[in-house]
């Protein structure tokens, strides 16, 4: 590797080690984290800098925008940081106007008889191809390819002691990504640690869910919660990771029709 494409590695593998000891330091999977942290600066290059962006827009083209919950996740965060829509509404309308002439070109074929079921049967099924995404959601790229990228960093400094006491403290991988640090691993002795110190948080974490589903028996309703208060939470973390919220609205800022009915109603004592 040349000198210099080295020293841009091990730049990019510092600022990752301290996107991790953030991570570590906070709740839930910290690859989870960083990999929403890395979809959340690529979302708000798109909205400060991109949306205009010949690039940015074939990409988000060829993907029919962005996934669910990065379309929302956009929004809220246009809603928060710019108290206005604008850059979504021409993402929006750009690729609105695309699906509107792949159907103007659908509803302008001849239409279909019992002699021509084969054609329209053709001709829909090239409908359908023209609607489905031909390439992934991109802040979904950015944060597996993040995602990957920190757990060969984490798998390296977890030779290092106090890495692993730090890890040791924190909320641990979810299931997901225990799986990818097992099959991305090639250490034994890291191998065994990891493994190790995911079967004691499990057994904890059924301790807890187990005195959970206790205190829900009648005979046993009354004994205060304890820190199997969240069990249930940590339960769903570790099985599908976690999901950091979205963006709050800013107050006024009502999304839906039904936000803005309840909006209109609550000023007038509806």
């Amino acid at each position: 590797m040349a000198p210099g494409r080295r020293v841009v590695v091990d730049l990019m593998d510092l600022l990752v080690q301290a996107e991790l000891k953030q991570a570590l330091g906070a709740s839930g999977c910290p690859i989870c984290r960083v990999g929403e942290e890395a979809a959340s600066r690529y979302l708000r290059f798109v909205l400060h800098e991109s949306v205009n962006d010949p690039a940015t827009r074939r990409r988000l083209a060829s993907s029919w925008g962005f996934c669910r919950r990065h379309g929302w996740y956009f929004l809220r965060l246009e809603c928060v940081t710019m108290r206005d829509g604008l850059g979504t509404a021409i993402l929006a309308e750009g690729l609105l106007k695309m699906a509107e002439q792949v159907l103007d070109g659908h509803l302008a074929g001849p239409p279909g008889g019992v002699r021509k079921q084969r054609a329209a049967r053709a001709r829909l099924e090239k409908l359908v191809r023209s609607l489905t995404p031909r390439g992934q959601c991109p802040p979904c790229v950015v944060q597996a390819e993040h995602e990957a990228y920190a757990l060969a960093v984490l798998g390296t400094v977890l030779q290092v002691e106090a890495w692993r006491e730090r890890f040791a403290l924190s909320d641990g991988f979810c299931l997901r990504h225990l799986r990818d640090a097992l099959a991305t691993e090639k250490i034994p002795d890291r191998l065994r640690w990891i493994v190790e110190d995911h079967h004691r948080r499990l057994r904890r974490l059924l301790a807890d869910l187990e005195e959970y589903i206790r205190k829900h028996d009648y005979r046993f309703s009354q004994e205060p919660y304890g820190r199997e208060r969240d069990a249930v939470d940590r339960a769903t973390a570790a099985l599908v990771g976690n999901w950091f919220d979205l963006p709050r609205r800013p107050p006024g800022n009502h999304g839906s029709e039904a936000e803005r009915v309840q909006a209109e109603e609550g000023k007038h004592g509806g």
